[in-house]
């Protein structure tokens, strides 16, 4: 059987390695040089990502056979919303490394692939499909789903990112919430250790970066050395069908990160083994993946409603999230938090007035 796969990121190296292992050796086809981001960054697996998945390494491990190390545990979340600030501890997820140095997941999950690495190539999915039997798209973008005709667009962000010098706390993330600066967005610094970390903004849309970037920087009197900067536009949507013909869409470009904060990693990981099992006939794609594509759906819904927020209603869902009730809820996933705010961000729920804002129009 041949079997292409398009993209050496996560999604596509989680489901080369998993092919691997059930007797298939695919062609994997990476567009970079290397495996991972030009920069490196911090991202976080979290419970809620998938409820009932519980301690999220370990799923993916006993589940999917994908034994990951993390830089920490997250063992504390710092929110800071319109001059207040609340830390809550609990056992949250994990700090990831991702990009090019060693340790990254991308460096881990290379070095387990027995079959080389396709660099510099450019593949499309349709030129592939007639020369293959299947072809797995994992390339990070909507371009594959686009063209089929089965993708939807959920958001357009925009994020810059700096990699800091200070001293941090390698088990904690802060997390900023300001509709002066973030509008429906968000900030977060995310260590990689005690003198190194990432900050970054999250914008919805596309507007304005730099007059944003530099208030969020004077707003939460953020003074730093900076080593790297970057921007990162990031198109993230739905699809409709997982599957065309003998072409399976993961990560990303199967609409597997969710538009609410932008968490991703632990859908397309496991993506990428469904899509592995799928060509190795141990289940239909659809069917294993609808779990998954339905907590998409939900997050989709969080953020549609959350964008029609005023500033006074995302202070109070800011607020609500930092009760020492649902505080103890977020570590486990059980019962699902996401589901519970949901109906919370209906229209009328968190209307303007009576409460303070975060932040400054």
């Amino acid at each position: 059987m041949r079997v292409a796969v398009i993209g050496a990121g996560p999604a596509g190296l989680a489901c080369a390695i998993t092919l691997e292992r059930l007797g298939i050796r695919p062609d994997v086809f990476e567009k970079g040089d290397h495996v991972g981001y030009p920069v490196p960054m911090v991202q976080v697996l979290m419970s809620l990502s998938h409820p009932g998945a519980g301690d999220q390494l370990s799923f993916l491990r006993k589940e999917f056979g994908l034994a990951l190390r993390p830089l920490a545990a997250l063992s504390s979340l710092v929110h800071h919303c319109g001059g207040t600030v609340r830390q809550v501890a609990g056992s949250y997820g994990y700090l990831m490394l991702r990009g090019r140095d060693e340790g990254s997941v991308e460096r881990q999950l290379a070095g387990r692939l027995a079959a080389g690495i396709h660099f510099c190539h450019w593949a499309e999915a349709g030129a592939l499909s007639g020369a293959y039997d299947y072809v797995v798209v994992a390339d990070g973008s909507g371009r594959t789903a686009r063209q089929a005709g089965v993708w939807r667009r959920r958001v357009r962000a925009l994020s810059r990112g700096a990699v800091i010098l200070d001293r941090f706390d390698p088990g904690a993330i802060d997390l900023y919430f300001d509709t002066a600066y973030a509008g429906h967005g968000y900030g977060i610094l995310t260590p990689f250790d005690e003198r190194r970390a990432m900050l970054s903004l999250h914008l919805v849309g596309r507007e304005g970066m730099d007059r944003r970037w530099r208030l969020f920087l004077a707003r939460e009197k953020l003074v730093c050395d900076v080593l790297s900067r970057y921007d990162l536009l990031y198109a993230g949507g739905t699809v409709s069908r997982h599957r065309i013909g003998n072409i399976l869409l993961t990560g990303n470009a199967g609409g597997l990160v969710e538009p609410l904060f932008g968490l991703g990693l632990f859908a397309s990981l496991v993506s990428g083994v469904l899509a592995a099992r799928a060509v190795a006939g141990q289940g239909d794609y659809e069917e294993m993946l609808a779990v998954y594509v339905k907590r998409q759906e939900q997050f989709a819904a969080v953020r549609t409603a959350f964008n029609r927020l005023d500033q006074a209603g995302v202070a109070r869902v800011v607020a609500l999230l930092k009760t020492p009730f649902l505080g103890r809820l977020l570590p486990t996933g059980r019962p699902d938090v996401v589901s519970l705010v949901q109906p919370l961000l209906r229209p009328g729920v968190f209307k303007a007035g009576g409460g303070k804002a975060c932040g400054r129009p």
